[in-house]
C-alpha cells in the first residue's frame, strides 16, 4: 500500500475505515489492528487511529448506510485493474450486501462486473443526496442509485447506475404506456426521422451502448432501449429493432432490473428456442 497521504471524504465514515483496517489485519498486510488503524491513519495525514476517530466524528453528519456502502464499494474496487490486488470473497461482500441482493447478483458476477469500472471508480464522486436508507450519487457520467435495508445491519438491497441525460419521469405512468411507446413511437415520426433515431449517434459507452437520436442501442444493434428511474422503483423499455417487439420490466429496487431484462432479451433474440 502507497504511503502517500489521501484525503478523506467530506463526510468520512469510521464504520468503513475500521472495516479496511480489518480486511488488511487478515490478508496478512499487518501483525495487529492497531498496527492496521495506525497505517490507515497515517495514509490519511494523521498521526494516529484516535485523531482519525477525532476527525471522523467532528465531520459526521446523520448517518447514511446506503452511502457508507456506496464508499466501501468504490474504495474495494477503484484497485481492481492494478497489479497484485485481491478480490473480496463471499464473506466481505456480504458485510455490505444483503443476502436477497446476492441471490439476483452472485457474489463471482458482482465481483466481475464492479471490477471492469475500476478506472471509472477513481473519479470524482458527487453525492447529490443522502439519506439513512438511500443515497444518490453521481460518478464518471453515470447516476448510482443505492437503498439500504431498513433493519440492521443495513446492507444493500438495491445499487443501479444510468446514464447521465437517460433518467426519464413523468411521462411514464403504466406499464401499458411502455408497451404502447415502445410499438407504436416510429408512427409518430417520419419514416427518415424514426430511422436516424435507431442510427448510432455516439458511442460506444458505458457496457457498449451507443446513443441514437432519444435511444441507447445494445451492442449489436438487436435492440434499443429507454431507461427511468425513482429511489423507489426502475423502469427498462426494449424494443426489437427490426419489427419492434417490445418488452417491459418494472421493479423494485430489491429487484435488479437487469436480472429480469436478460431472461425476457434471451426470449426475444432467441425465440427459435422457445417454441
Amino acid at each position: 500500500m502507497s504511503g502517500g497521504s489521501r484525503s478523506l471524504p467530506v463526510r468520512p465514515s469510521l464504520r468503513f475505515l475500521k472495516l479496511a483496517a480489518k480486511r488488511r489485519l487478515a490478508a496478512g498486510e499487518f501483525t495487529t489492528l492497531h498496527d492496521a488503524q495506525a497505517a490507515i491513519a497515517r495514509e490519511h495525514g494523521l498521526p494516529s487511529w484516535a485523531a482519525l476517530k477525532q476527525v471522523c466524528a467532528l465531520a459526521s453528519e446523520p448517518e447514511s448506510h446506503a452511502l457508507d456502502h456506496l464508499h466501501w464499494v468504490i474504495s474495494r474496487f477503484s484497485g481492481a485493474d492494478a497489479p497484485g490486488w485481491t478480490a473480496p470473497d463471499s464473506g466481505e461482500l456480504r458485510e455490505h450486501f444483503d443476502d436477497r441482493f446476492l441471490a439476483v447478483i452472485p457474489a463471482r458476477t458482482l465481483v466481475e462486473q464492479a471490477s471492469k469500472m475500476a478506472a471509472d471508480l477513481r473519479a470524482e464522486l458527487v453525492v447529490l443526496s443522502a439519506g439513512p436508507l438511500e443515497a444518490v450519487v453521481q460518478l464518471a457520467g453515470l447516476r448510482y442509485y443505492a437503498a439500504a435495508d431498513a433493519t440492521p445491519p443495513h446492507r444493500l438491497i438495491g445499487l443501479r447506475g444510468f446514464p447521465l441525460g437517460d433518467r426519464i419521469a413523468g411521462l411514464w405512468s403504466t406499464g401499458a404506456d411502455l408497451v404502447r411507446l415502445g410499438t407504436g413511437w416510429s408512427l409518430l415520426l417520419p419514416a427518415a426521422l424514426a430511422r436516424e433515431a435507431l442510427t448510432a449517434q455516439a458511442g460506444p459507452g458505458v457496457g457498449g451502448l451507443r446513443t441514437g437520436l432519444g435511444w441507447l442501442l445494445a451492442p449489436g444493434d438487436q435492440t434499443a432501449m429507454h431507461g427511468g428511474a425513482g429511489l423507489d422503483g426502475v423502469a427498462l423499455l426494449r424494443s426489437r429493432v427490426r419489427d419492434g417487439r417490445t418488452h417491459v420490466v418494472l421493479t423494485s429496487r430489491t429487484i435488479t432490473v437487469e436480472s429480469v431484462d436478460n431472461r425476457l432479451l434471451h426470449l426475444v433474440t432467441n425465440p427459435a428456442t422457445h417454441r
